[in-house]
């Protein structure tokens, strides 16, 4: 072989380029299909016409540019040259050169599609104008999304995107063509009631409500927080108990209760339902400063001190757990332990970008 040129890659050269004639190749592409993946690259006819062409090392580099692959299936789909067991050896072909002709022997060709087959593979050759995309031409391995979810998906977007009337819309097509579909209903009640149709609405949430499972969880969610929102704090504390009665292990909506029902002053029956949601979930922060809250309220300030600490534990920046041991530790009279909390306090809260709570540490500092 040529100087510098590994005896294999010489080999491939011979029989990517052998030939002493013209040849005027096909034009187009060799690929072969693995199930969904597509394997596919030039065919060594139409980068190189035959010819009488120099080996080895004037080929080396575009052969390295176009891999293995190339190479390999170049020797399999070459030009018709002469017979190997009658064609003379040139001299400067090297000892390793095995020229055989794959298009002279046209039942390997057909042998090797039909094994190919056989494993589920299919070989093509087709032009390279007007070929088919590879990805319509495979056969779907994942469902596409009907025509209801892709609008579901386009109403979220509009929500997002605060153009409510569009969203309505898309969601009321989506409930046309899948009339089951509880995501788009839920989303359309809460729709409605942004839009200012809130009889229409709540009236959607609260049949939702009377499901079972996380959606009808969500559909009283939704409701107390409108609730909320209207000023109607009993109607409050009935939805979330109807949404835990649903669905037990939800802590978020154990811990909404709680802040409900300390926001109206009844301390002691938030305490049991802070505990619940943290037996749930011991490592829930804010769960722990709720109910420390709640036990400085009853007047029970070692409790809270435990609670406080708890929350440090989980995280040692909390705003509202050193904030609230500043005050202990103020009320004890022990002004450096209150004021490094409440240096720690007004730092987290700089951080955090509170401007309302940091002007209310210091003013509280300053008190000191």
């Amino acid at each position: 072989g040529a100087r510098g040129v590994k005896k294999s890659e010489n080999l491939f050269a011979r029989r990517a380029f052998q030939g002493s004639r013209i040849h005027t190749p096909p034009q187009g592409t060799f690929s072969v299909w693995f199930g969904p993946i597509r394997l596919a690259w030039p065919d060594p006819q139409t980068l190189f016409p035959w010819g009488n062409r120099p080996h080895g090392a004037a080929y080396r580099a575009p052969l390295r540019r176009l891999g293995p692959c190339f190479l390999h299936c170049s020797s399999m789909i070459g030009p018709p040259t002469q017979n190997h067991r009658t064609r003379r050896q040139s001299p400067d072909e090297g000892v390793h050169a095995r020229p055989q002709s794959w298009a002279g022997r046209p039942n390997r060709l057909r042998l090797l599609a039909f094994l190919l087959f056989t494993l589920g593979l299919g070989v093509s050759a087709g032009p390279v104008e007007g070929e088919m995309d590879p990805e319509s031409a495979l056969s779907p391995s994942v469902e596409s999304p009907s025509d209801a979810e892709r609008l579901y998906q386009a109403s979220i977007v509009s929500g997002n995107q605060r153009d409510f009337a569009k969203a309505r819309e898309q969601l009321e097509g989506t409930l046309r063509l899948e009339p089951d579909h509880l995501q788009a209903d839920l989303a359309l009640g809460v729709v409605l009631m942004v839009l200012g149709e809130k009889e229409a609405g709540q009236a959607r949430l609260e049949r939702i409500g009377r499901l079972s499972g996380p959606i009808a969880s969500k559909a009283h969610s939704l409701l107390a927080n409108q609730a909320s929102i209207d000023g109607r704090p009993e109607d409050v504390v009935k939805h979330y108990v109807q949404g835990i009665e649903l669905f037990p292990d939800e802590v978020a909506m154990r811990v909404n209760l709680g802040r409900s029902l300390f926001s109206q002053g009844r301390f002691e029956e938030a305490v049991p339902v802070f505990e619940a949601a943290l037996v749930l979930r011991p490592g829930a922060k804010a769960a722990w400063v709720d109910l420390g809250r709640s036990f400085v309220r009853l007047g029970r300030t070692a409790d809270a001190e435990v609670c406080f600490q708890r929350a440090l534990a989980l995280e040692n920046r909390n705003i509202s757990a050193n904030w609230y041991l500043a005050r202990i530790e103020a009320e004890r009279g022990e002004k450096e332990k209150a004021n490094a909390l409440y240096e720690v306090a007004a730092e987290s809260a700089t951080r955090l970008r509170k401007k309302d709570m940091l002007m209310r540490i210091r003013l509280e500092q300053n008190s000191l």
